[in-house]
């Protein structure tokens, strides 16, 4: 009894700082580090706009509202101040009722001359309220002067008072990605340790919860910020052309307006075009301006046009008898335009236009032939798929920014994507062995091919992997109706969110649904089992028409927009556009002669090429013994077949996974033969997990054998 009260008092115990923890780290923002200021260069300021109030007139009084949490200090910009200087600085900081927060005496000798001087406050102050300053100076003969100015706004903090202040700030510890990670570690060895207080029902829920949470950590946080290989050099901007197409909806979806009509308006992805060109993740790729003999920053010298770049949006706004608005107000109607090369020209009717007058052509705006504003992008539609993760991620971030949306849309992703493959790990461990299971868990940890892929907004890796574990699930409990309907239908449900994010490596995903159910196939087969061989054929052909029908929808999903409405002409856009450049038999006569070599390739060039990897295989083992890996478990077939301890199950499942792969190599012969830097992911989807398994357990067995020996 005195035991179960001690184990009572430390749960709670424990418990307690678990949650005292979480509420530091998350809400309370405990942890934080540093003195950030942004110091302004006053040398930079024009001095007309500058003036000094020397502190000999009487207190200096200005008044100020936190911006953000952890104030740690006051920087004031100090002049006529000589290193011998007698007396103090007072500073002193009140509440908005008059009631004083903190003061503190200076030395006037310890502050340099003409320099920002830092005051460091030792007390909370709340973001939003406001504070008043106080500054003086006293027992001085030479009183030092503060810097002002009449350039509004240029410390956002001071809501009253023009002197030079600047606020500095402590940097929380965490970022939010950290806080969430830490706060699952936490929470996740508390369900462990407190799991020992219930009946063995919940004391296994309770385990598993805490397993899964901490697993979830391993996965999500190497998936966030690689932390596991600083080879993968490739990681921060892996695929950022793929990620613009995402992150290019999101931009568009905040702000006012776009052109995108009709048909367009229902893909869900697109490149996000104004004025200066197409954005490439966070960052505009701008056009350069031309200066040269006739031109300057984009003004003719000649004074009656501007150079811009020639992009699509510029395209539909550049029209004779429509407006350009420039910085300074002044509006002036187009009178002719002209392509020359990546510019457009604009002839304008106007005499004086210049750089020094107009501003930069960069702040140029377009207003139709009425004077009324036109959209100030246009949103070019990714027509390859329907783009269902655009349309699902700009709905989920409409409170956000876009400098927020972005990293909270790659966390979800890296979650996500972790939590499917700890499923399937889960499952893998209850259906064979916990050898299988750490052989994929490590696999899904350390390839550098899964990292990059695992927080991308495009690829939406996850929903590559919930096939297999929706075919792993189902093989578990394949003699349960309920459960076989419940795969049934989610598989035609998975395979069509999977296509409607888009169709790469689709074959390569639908021979993962149902590899694991062919494996028990084969084994019912090698065994005789008439009725479950029935069984399992009748599971793996329905599930497989499920899949296609999944795969159908998606088409006629995407073959509506495409046709414009008409689903017949939109599956031969498809066909023509989409299928044809990515597989074999395209008529040359059709496409960009980049496309040439592609087609012309040989399915056995192309396949040989994914022979030899670009990376490590998984961190630690390198790309170069990547055949080494594929052929060795053939021996070990050979020598298990020698000694009578063949495993068919095994054996189906190296074969299975291994066309699987090769399944998109030789469907999608030319995306493969261009896209190497990124379809070395298709060994991933259970082939190289399972070689590595292979050799593991021969490795076990052997060492088991020696060891039976020697006993």
């Amino acid at each position: 009894m005195k035991i179960n009260k001690l184990k009572i008092i430390i749960t709670i115990i424990v418990s307690v700082v678990v949650f005292c923890l979480t509420f530091l780290i998350g809400p309370f923002d405990f942890f934080s580090h540093g003195y950030f200021a942004n110091e302004i260069n006053v040398t930079q300021i024009n001095d007309a706009n500058l003036s000094r109030y020397n502190l000999a007139l009487g207190e200096y009084t200005t008044s100020f509202i936190p911006l953000n949490r952890h104030l740690t200090g006051i920087e004031i910009y100090i002049e006529n101040n000589p290193a011998e200087n007698t007396g103090d600085l007072l500073i002193s900081i009140q509440d908005a009722e008059g009631n004083e927060i903190e003061s503190e005496k200076i030395a006037l000798n310890t502050i340099k001359e003409n320099s920002w001087h830092k005051f460091y406050l030792h007390k909370k102050y709340t973001v939003g309220n406001k504070y008043v300053l106080h500054i003086t100076a006293e027992n001085t003969n030479t009183f030092p002067s503060l810097v002002t100015t009449n350039l509004s706004q240029l410390v956002s903090e001071i809501s009253e008072g023009n002197a030079l202040i600047v606020f500095a700030y402590k940097k929380s510890t965490f970022i939010a990605s950290e806080k969430l990670f830490l706060i699952i570690v936490l929470f996740s060895i508390w369900a462990i340790y407190i799991s020992n207080l219930f009946k063995p029902c919940i004391k296994k829920i309770l385990k598993n919860i805490g397993v899964f949470g901490l697993l979830l950590t391993v996965l999500g946080w190497n998936y966030t910020f690689n932390f596991m290989d600083n080879l993968n050099t490739q990681f921060s901007g892996f695929q950022d052309d793929s990620e613009s197409i995402v992150i290019g909806t999101l931009k568009a979806d905040k702000i006012d307006s776009y052109h995108v009509s009709g048909a367009e308006a229902r893909y869900g992805l697109g490149n996000y075009i104004d004025t200066h060109g197409y954005i490439d993740e966070l960052v505009r790729n701008v056009y350069t301006i031309r200066t040269d003999e006739n031109w300057t920053s984009g003004y003719a010298n000649d004074g009656t046009a501007i150079l811009i770049q020639n992009n699509l949006y510029n395209q539909k706004v550049c029209i004779v008898g429509n407006h350009i608005q420039f910085a300074n107000g002044e509006t002036y109607q187009i009178l002719k335009v002209t392509t020359i090369e990546d510019s457009i020209r604009l002839d304008l009717n106007s005499k004086d236009i210049n750089a020094n007058k107009n501003g930069q052509i960069a702040s140029i705006s377009f207003l139709d032939t009425h004077g009324d504003k036109l959209p100030s992008a246009y949103l070019e539609p990714y027509k390859s798929q329907y783009g269902l993760q655009g349309k699902i991620f700009r709905r989920m971030v409409k409170s956000l920014t876009l400098e927020q949306a972005v990293p909270f849309l790659r966390l979800c992703c890296s979650l996500i994507t972790a939590s499917i493959f700890i499923l399937i790990c889960f499952l893998l461990k209850k259906k064979y062995n916990l050898l299988v299971s750490v052989c994929f868990f490590i696999t899904f940890w350390l390839s550098p091919w899964i990292i990059n892929f695992a927080q991308n907004l495009y690829w939406v890796e996850f929903t590559w992997f919930v096939p297999m574990a929706v075919g792993l699930a189902c093989s578990l409990k394949v003699d349960n109706r309920i459960w076989r309907i419940l795969s049934y239908v989610l598989s035609t449900v998975s395979i069509c969110i999977k296509c409607l994010c888009g169709y790469e490596y689709i074959s390569t995903i639908m021979v993962g649904l149902i590899i694991f159910l062919i494996a028990d196939l084969v084994v019912a087969v090698s065994q005789k089992d008439k009725k479950r061989f029935i069984l399992l054929f009748r599971t793996i052909f329905i599930m497989g028409l499920m899949a296609l029908l999944g795969f159908i929808i998606a088409i006629i999903m995407h073959a509506g927009i495409k046709g414009d409405g008409n689903i017949l002409l939109g599956i031969k856009h498809i066909i023509q556009e989409d299928v044809m450049r990515r597989t074999s038999g395209a008529d040359l006569n059709q496409f960009d002669p980049v496309y040439w070599p592609s087609f012309n390739a040989s399915i056995w060039q192309v396949c040989m090429m994914y022979f030899n990897f670009q990376t490590e295989i998984i961190t630690g083992i390198n790309g170069n013994l990547f055949p080494l890996l594929s052929i060795l478990p053939i021996f070990v077939f050979v020598s298990d077949f020698h000694s009578n301890k063949k495993n068919i199950g095994v054996v189906t499942l190296y074969a299975l996974s291994f066309f699987g792969s090769i399944s998109w190599l030789v469907l999608a012969k030319s995306h493969s033969y261009i896209h190497t830097h990124i379809n070395f992911i298709i060994w991933y989807f259970g082939f190289i997990q399972i070689c590595i398994y292979i050799l593991l357990d021969k490795v076990i067995r052997i060492f088991r054998k020696d060891g039976s020996k020697n006993d």
